[in-house]
């Protein structure tokens, strides 16, 4: 047994490692979210395992210094009487029976002749392991068991993980984690909101993409020639101006381009990339923990084994075809994070005080969300086959006007504010980072996020000051005059979306649902033109029949939360 206090979902995932081996199985692998304590879950396994192998060495393998270092650190904290040694470019420190070594350096049959008796190797970031480097230290000890760790068990090549691991025995996903299962109840990450930043002049359609994701180069000028960088600050600004937060560009040039744009802003940001020295990487990291700096603007630097646990907002501004990368990007903000309890945030509960970080905002700038999940599969054996087509979707055109309860052109269809115009206005859209979007949160004219459910809409309104304020969460007749309330005076959007999230039905996902399947691939119906056009919607030549749809039901909810409840609250200044 572990020395150390173990989380129970830490234990499990310990045992099932132990079990795995015990039945004969020699590369088990475990997925652990960002956050969730992978080096506490493995330093354990291996302590357990040099317990009971007093003979035999484990060896850590991890590609970046900085995961090489956090491990040693690991290690030696977890195991005071047990030296460690570390075998990375100039440093070969080879006697110690726990050991950390960079892939690089063990890539070098010489250096790998120079570790003997090692019995067990531990892969950190195990979704790399199909690479050739990785696969000759394997192979250097084949009578080691081995065991492989990562937050996204799937590679965006070709190479099979199935080939090097050969089932993943524990599993955690960030919504477990979000909702406390395996730890009494008690959240071990915070819950992110996503929200979708327009960019009316940027077209990933052009951009090449190569090795199955876009080329970064034609990406990176994709990004810096349209208004992306100008609508990322000013997104940041109008969202979440006192948090600090991390900026994923895909290249060094587009990075700087959007750290000028958070210059000009107001903010403090820094530069950070490969090929920035080392001292000043570290300098740079200082500042930011500290508070001295707010905003990172990173190209390939933080999308794996970052410690930065006071990032409260995420900038999506490298868009990505590969779930692995966008979930560990995104997972950055996901930690526990308590200014006055830095060391042990949420206990002896999640709200240690009023000053602890429960959410984080994901502000994507390029669609990312509606193409993944933050629950993302398990792909050891190459990409899964496509899930079954769910039920037909209802076309919303079948909906006639009459039902709307309004005329289309009379009192109620005014103007409406805020409608995107190219190089102009920002439009913001929440949207549910555990569904890839195919369902999601949308924000009428008038300010008030609202779902758009089959027969209702579930809307988020502000509660009256004289209850307490807040958020009220309300269900509303989609046509009719009905409204009912779902829960009053919700502390938080967060916790508001989680709420309405909670009534909502299968009838309701399927009618939001945004993937292109079904009607919503195909070009809309005459009779769906005919609807939008009785609206006074003004569709574009080319629209497909989904987006059509969204026209629509954004309409409808302007016409019935804007027009009509909105000014039946007293306490909304309406107008």
């Amino acid at each position: 047994m572990s020395r150390h206090t173990l989380r129970p979902y830490q234990r499990e995932a310990v045992d099932a490692v132990r079990a795995a081996w015990s039945g004969g199985m020699r590369r088990p692998a475990l997925v652990l979210p960002t956050g969730e304590g992978k080096t506490t879950v493995f330093t354990s396994v291996i302590e357990e395992w040099l317990a009971d192998n007093p003979r035999r060495r484990a060896l850590i393998v991890a590609h970046r210094r900085e995961l090489i270092e956090q491990a040693a650190n690991r290690v030696r904290r977890n195991m005071p009487g047990v030296p460690v040694g570390v075998v990375m470019a100039g440093r070969n420190d080879t006697l110690p029976r726990a050991l950390v070594g960079s892939v690089q350096t063990l890539a070098s049959a010489r250096r790998r002749d120079m570790l003997r008796n090692v019995g067990l190797i531990v892969v950190d970031e195990a979704h790399r392991a199909a690479a050739r480097s990785y696969v000759s230290v394997l192979e250097h000890w084949p009578d080691a068991v081995a065991l492989g760790v990562t937050a996204t068990m799937s590679r965006s090549d070709d190479l099979a993980l199935g080939d090097i691991w050969q089932d993943v025995v524990y599993r955690r996903t960030i919504g477990q984690a979000i909702r406390g299962e395996g730890n009494h109840g008690r959240p071990t990450l915070v819950r992110p909101v996503g929200i979708k930043v327009t960019v009316d002049d940027l077209d990933l359609r052009r951009v090449k993409v190569q090795s199955g994701d876009y080329q970064d180069g034609a990406l990176g000028r994709a990004l810096s020639d349209s208004m992306a960088p100008q609508m990322i600050a000013k997104a940041y600004r109008e969202q979440c101006p006192d948090r600090q937060g991390i900026i994923f560009a895909p290249t060094v040039d587009s990075a700087r381009v959007i750290m000028e744009a958070m210059d000009a802003q107001g903010f403090s940001a820094a530069l950070v990339h490969g090929g920035t020295p080392e001292r000043e990487r570290s300098a740079v990291l200082d500042d930011y923990r500290a508070g001295r700096t707010q905003v990172l603007c990173n190209c390939a630097i933080f999308t794996e084994g970052t410690d930065l646990p006071m990032t409260g907002v995420i900038v999506i501004a490298r868009p990505t075809k590969h779930s692995g990368l966008y979930i560990q990007m995104v997972g950055r903000g996901a930690r526990l994070w308590c200014p006055v309890h830095q060391d042990n945030p949420g206990s002896p509960g999640f709200a240690c005080c009023d000053q602890m970080k429960t959410d984080f905002l994901v502000l994507d700038v390029a669609g990312a969300a509606a193409r993944h999940s933050l629950d993302a599969r398990i792909e050891l054996f190459g990409v899964e086959a496509a899930e079954a087509l769910e039920a037909e979707d209802v076309d919303p055109a079948d909906v006639e006007p009459e039902d709307l309860g309004i005329e289309p052109g009379g009192p109620l269809d005014f103007d409406r504010d805020g409608v995107a115009e190219v190089n102009g206005k920002l439009v913001f859209t929440v949207v549910d980072l555990f569904a890839a979007s195919e369902t999601a949160w949308s924000r009428t004219p008038r300010g008030v996020w609202f779902f758009p459910g089959r027969e209702r809409f579930v809307c988020i309104l502000p509660a009256d000051p004289a209850r307490g304020g807040g958020h009220d969460v309300v269900s509303v007749n989609r046509w009719g005059a009905g409204c009912d309330p779902v829960a009053l005076n919700v502390a938080g959007i967060a916790e508001a979306m989680r709420v309405g999230e909670s009534v909502i039905d299968h009838a309701d996902r399927t009618m939001a649902r945004r993937s292109p399947r079904g009607w919503r691939a195909g070009r809309p119906s005459r009779k769906m033109l005919g609807y939008a056009e009785r609206l006074g919607l003004m569709v574009p030549l080319g629209c497909g029949a989904g987006e059509v749809s969204e026209m629509i039901t954004s309409e409808e909810a302007t016409r019935r939360i804007d027009a009509r409840l909105l000014p039946s609250l007293p306490w909304v200044r309406y107008g």
